[in-house]
């Protein structure tokens, strides 16, 4: 299959499902070309900038959308220069609209794989007629999503065995910071809510990630050790803690007024890469949590209980060593490589 993968367009999280997918498809024998998104949207806002700044500072400042249509101009021109049998776009929120347009109009395939479902449940349902095909990681998003396009499928998230795998791929490892619980993520209000509840006396817990919205007063403040980190290093600290959590977002947005998910059951990356470290995971409750991983990640519903477990599995090491030891023989057919064998599936039957 001749394919065009459209980056994600951010610079951490999703780029790395970004960077699996691409190795994914070349190691399938897949001829594949990336555009890298973010780094288009980086040049189109330098130079929107400068440009706006030579023209006299007009009325009219370049905003998000302009820098998004110009960041995404040359994917129709390249797509028709070098016909790929599918244009594959990743996350897709950072792309503008009007390339999917004209993709249909000069009738190139085009898929989408959704990293944001259920949250983003109403825009994908808007954008759907825009795609051939349509994959998303949230799989009660399916029958939301099926009505505006019919080739909507369940596509879960994945990981990488050379980077999440139980032992450590470089000995210089053991340089990262040893933690008794950690969690890597963004601030959400949700996840400060339940955290902010949570009594860490005595307990190294660390906060890595996008953590700026904080406020300056927060409690939380005192256990963000680093910002946004590479994923190499985040398999490193999860190898290396006692406990790595897990926490879901609850909204479909970032304030605190944000509107809450209806309805969410499936897994997240961290989930996946977290068990193919073998690093014992505590997790809110989720209904593919329980399916995939039985009692081997035990699970909370309010900061009471994940405060009872994380001080039970702190003070006994036989019980975490052996829940943590299953972890990644119950994920082992979460990759990548099988994640692109199910997607190839799908769209050559199409």
């Amino acid at each position: 299959m001749k394919c065009m993968l459209v980056g994600a367009g951010a610079s951490f999280s999703t780029k790395d499902v970004e960077r699996g997918y691409y190795k994914a498809l070349k190691a399938a024998g897949h001829d594949v070309g990336l555009y890298l998104l973010d780094r288009r949207l980086a040049m189109a806002k330098d130079y929107l900038r400068l440009y706006w700044q030579k023209s006299g500072k007009p009325e009219k400042k370049p905003n998000s959308d302009d820098i998004a249509y110009m960041a995404a101009e040359e994917i129709c021109q390249r797509a028709c220069f070098f016909q790929p049998d599918w244009v594959i776009f990743l996350a897709g929120r950072m792309t503008h609209p009007s390339v999917w347009v004209a993709l249909q109009h000069v009738g190139i395939h085009t898929a989408l794989i959704a990293t944001e479902a259920p949250y983003d449940n109403d825009w994908l349902v808007q954008m759907a007629p825009l795609f051939d095909v349509m994959f998303v990681n949230e799989r009660s998003s399916v029958e939301v999503i099926r009505p505006a396009n019919p080739r909507t499928y369940y596509l879960p998230p994945a990981y990488d065995p050379e980077n999440h795998r139980p032992e450590a791929w470089d000995p210089a490892e053991q340089l990262a910071p040893q933690h008794d619980v950690v969690f890597v993520g963004s601030h959400f209000p949700e996840r400060q809510r339940l955290l902010s509840h949570v009594d860490w006396t005595g307990i190294d817990f660390a906060l890595y990630g996008n953590w700026r919205s904080l406020g300056s007063r927060a409690m939380l403040r005192y256990f963000v050790i680093g910002g946004i980190i590479d994923n190499t290093v985040t398999a490193a600290l999860y190898r290396r803690a006692l406990i790595g959590l897990n926490i879901y977002r609850q909204g479909k947005g970032w304030s605190r007024t944000a509107e809450p998910v209806e309805r969410a059951e499936s897994l997240n990356p961290r989930a996946v890469e977290l068990a193919a470290c073998g690093a014992f995971t505590l997790s809110d409750y989720r209904a593919e949590v329980e399916e995939i991983f039985g009692d081997a990640v035990p699970t909370f519903r309010t900061a009471a209980e994940l405060q009872a477990l994380v001080y039970y599995y702190l003070e006994h090491d036989d019980e975490r060593q052996e829940k943590a030891a299953r972890l990644p023989g119950l994920i082992a057919g979460h990759t990548f490589a099988a994640r692109v064998t199910t997607l190839t599936e799908v769209l050559e039957h199409v």
